[in-house]
């Protein structure tokens, strides 16, 4: 059955264009890693919940399938290419249909997470993939990277610190402390205006060692904004 979310998600995505292998692995097999990336799934296909790597050659990247985690970023991985392809595999008896999803990688930066977008049926199903550069040294211990997929620029403050944040894009903001409780208020654009009331106004933590992904998306049938948090662990 055809979900609304996922469609609105795929054409905003669309229309804005857009096995753990460590990095001494890649050397020793000649590959110089270009590029790091995480896996997070905005939502899951069926039941398409383990993929293998490749490059656009077919040549496999690990030795063993990579999960598509919902609620965690998956582990930092070292990649040999900038394109690369993910195939469902099955997992034990469970067959799978799932067709392959590919990432092309911007030609600079390094540091990417991969959103596995789920497509309805009359797309195809699968996934569909949103490349975000988050780097490093900005994307650190403590911060927070809004990824906006609806279809409205949305405004961030958190800590003195402000970030407008435009469809199928990410935004980071760093608060001043290393732990703690900061205010942060997100308000979305209507048209040419501000709305005067926040879709989500409170109290977000800052711990050492834990950065956050919120995945900021619009309810079809409700029409209001909903956001949900993913965690990652970090040493910075």
């Amino acid at each position: 059955m055809k979900n609304p979310l996922h469609s609105r998600i795929f054409s905003l995505v669309l229309a804005t264009a857009c096995a753990l292998l460590p990095a001494q692995r890649l050397a020793a097999a000649g590959q110089e890693p270009v590029a790091s990336i995480q896996i997070i799934a905005f939502g899951y296909n069926s039941s398409e919940r383990l993929v293998k790597m490749s490059d656009s050659q077919g040549t496999p990247i690990g030795s063993k399938p990579v999960g598509l985690p919902m609620n965690q970023c998956s582990a930092l991985m070292p990649v040999p290419t900038r394109d690369l392809v993910f195939t469902p595999v099955s997992e034990g008896e469970k067959p799978t249909t799932g067709k392959p999803a590919t990432a092309h990688l911007p030609s600079t930066g390094r540091d990417f997470v991969l959103v596995f977008l789920p497509l309805p049926t009359d797309k195809g199903g699968g996934y569909m993939i949103h490349a975000v550069e988050l780097p490093s040294d900005r994307f650190t211990s403590g911060s927070y990277a809004f990824l906006n997929y609806t279809d409205a620029e949305i405004y961030c403050g958190m800590d003195k610190q402000k970030e407008i944040v435009g469809p199928a894009k990410a935004g980071i903001l760093s608060p001043a402390i290393a732990e703690g409780i900061v205010r942060t208020a997100c308000f979305e654009k209507a048209g040419d205006q501000w709305a005067e009331r926040p879709f989500f106004s409170g109290r977000l933590p800052v711990q050492r060692g834990v950065r956050n992904l919120v995945l900021v998306s619009r309810n079809v049938q409700s029409g209001q904004i909903e956001f949900r948090g993913v965690p990652d662990f970090v040493k910075n």
